[in-house]
Formats: C-alpha cells, structure tokens, sequence
C-alpha cells in the first residue's frame, strides 16, 4: 500500500487488521524498507511448536510456528519466499492476537 504526501509516493506497513496509529505504522519513501515481513500469531494462543529456526529458508506456505488453542493446533505460514532472520517466540509461549512470529527477508 502506498500514499501521496506532498506529491511524493510514501509506502506504509499496516499491522493485520488494517489499523494504523503512530506506534503500529511505518511510514517510508522506499519500497524496499518493507522487503522483510513478520507472520502474525491469528489468535490468542500458546506456541506448541518451532518447526523453522532463524537461518531457515522457507518458501511461501511453509510453516514456520505451530500454535495451540483449545486443542486445535493453527499453523502459522510464511506469507512469501525468504529467509527467517528472527523468531520471537519460544516453545510454550502464551501469545497474543497479531504478536509477531518471527521476520522473513
């Protein structure tokens, strides 16, 4: 998604939800600033398994996290090719909804 700022195309990350406030958004003139992206836990849960580890190469579709609620478990994807450079979770790890899983560059 980009906006028109003083006739200068300005590109925004938006956190799930569409939501944009100060402190969710980041504003930026250069598309490659958002080259990275970040899975984002669907609901509140806890993490029952790490399936990737920082290093991994993933391709689109492949899991990175698998999530427990009430005892269904929801997997969380990669959303495009890549490498994870971070997790920010742990085995065991209650989250919340829209916690970030981890970074894909």
């Amino acid at each position: 998604m980009h906006l028109y700022i003083a006739s200068r195309p300005t590109w925004v990350l938006r956190s799930a939800g569409g939501r944009c406030a100060p402190d969710i958004c980041h504003f930026s003139e250069k598309k490659e600033d958002f080259l990275s992206h970040q899975p984002l836990s669907p609901t509140a849960s806890s993490v029952w398994k790490i399936v990737k580890s920082a290093g991994a190469s993933v391709s689109a579709g492949d899991e990175i996290v698998i999530l427990e609620s009430m005892k269904m478990e929801i997997p969380v994807t990669a959303e495009a090719d890549g490498i994870i450079t971070k997790i920010f979770v742990e085995e065991g790890q209650a989250v919340d909804e829209d916690d970030p899983i981890a970074e894909i560059e």
